[in-house]
């Protein structure tokens, strides 16, 4: 696993760097069900390990008298027979070959009391694949972007910040068959194009408390869209793929701080619009099982706390 970094520092305040590392999942083997053929199902019985190579270039500066601090950086990672887990879909047509369908159990097999008689026995579960996740190796992809960060300090008083993030995050070939319903040029889940965050702090003296500080704080955060799955499934499927809308979230503070720092006690509101957010959502095999007359319907939606306001007490001491 090589890691190899250079950096240069053009003077005291500004530097650029360059960066090289590589990492690696190992890979492994499926769990077999007696009557699985391999090459029947999604993948193999075994699959190889997944490799990352990151190659990435920085720039850190600082203006204005060190109250302007200013960080650039640009990554590539290629990312190569990357592993995907998924339910084996051979799952309900592992059978004998050479055996014609039967609603009789063969000997030394009981059917299950929930099974109906009259369905031929290699649809019922004493002989189909249970529902495993078998592993394997998809194909190749990468991440390209750009993250900026910014602090500055205009006076002693304020204190102002942001960062950002571009990332482009896509598949780039698909080396499994057609079966997997992978595509080329397809984002990969969870990955914003643009995620960004801002901030500003004010902080002045105040005289009920020698040498106290009161600070008031805001700051926003942004979340671009993402999609739920690595494969494009329909709404006509149990599994289907979902998109996350893109949301703002925005916090506030008032605190007041001891001169020697020993004690601090804050107001807060965090979500302060009451944001739903729509971090994650899917449930495998049940969006099409529906869940009363009223909804045709259903799937989960993880989202994040709704507005929250209270009061903190911070206490320091020793060394």
């Amino acid at each position: 696993m090589p890691k190899l970094s250079i950096d240069y520092s053009m003077d005291q305040d500004t530097m650029v760097y360059a960066l090289y590392s590589e990492g690696f999942r190992v890979g492994g083997i499926n769990r077999a069900n007696r009557r699985a053929l391999w090459d029947r199902t999604l993948w193999g019985q075994e699959w190889d390990p997944d490799t990352l190579k990151n190659f990435e270039i920085g720039y850190r500066s600082r203006w204005a008298d060190s109250t302007v601090q200013v960080n650039v950086t640009a990554f590539y990672m290629d990312w190569k027979d990357f592993q995907h887990e998924v339910v084996d879909p051979s799952v309900g047509d592992c059978v004998y070959p050479e055996e014609e369908p039967t609603c009789s159990p063969p000997p030394g097999e009981t059917r299950p009391p929930q099974t109906d008689p009259n369905v031929p026995w290699h649809a019922s579960n004493s002989l189909t694949l249970p529902w495993l996740s078998i592993a394997g190796n998809v194909g190749d992809a990468h991440s390209a972007g750009i993250t900026g960060e910014v602090d500055w300090i205009p006076s002693e008083r304020w204190r102002i910040g942001a960062n950002a993030m571009w990332l482009e995050a896509e598949i780039d070939s698909v080396s499994s068959g057609p079966e997997a319903g992978i595509e080329p040029g397809r984002q990969l889940p969870s990955t914003p194009e643009f995620q960004g965050a801002a901030w500003a702090t004010y902080t002045w003296p105040v005289n009920f408390i020698s040498g106290g500080e009161l600070f008031l704080r805001g700051q926003v955060s942004y979340m671009g869209e993402t999609e739920t799955n690595l494969v494009a499934f329909g709404l006509d499927t149990t599994d289907p793929n979902f998109i996350n809308h893109s949301y703002t979230i925005a916090d506030l503070r008032l605190g007041l701080i001891a001169a020697d720092g020993s004690w601090q006690i804050d107001l807060y509101v965090n979500n302060v619009t009451d944001e739903r957010a729509e971090i994650d959502q899917g449930c495998k095999f049940c969006y099409q099982w529906g869940r009363s007359g009223e909804y045709e319907h259903w799937q989960q939606v993880y989202t994040n706390r709704p507005r929250e306001f209270g009061i903190r007490f911070y206490a320091r001491w020793g060394e």
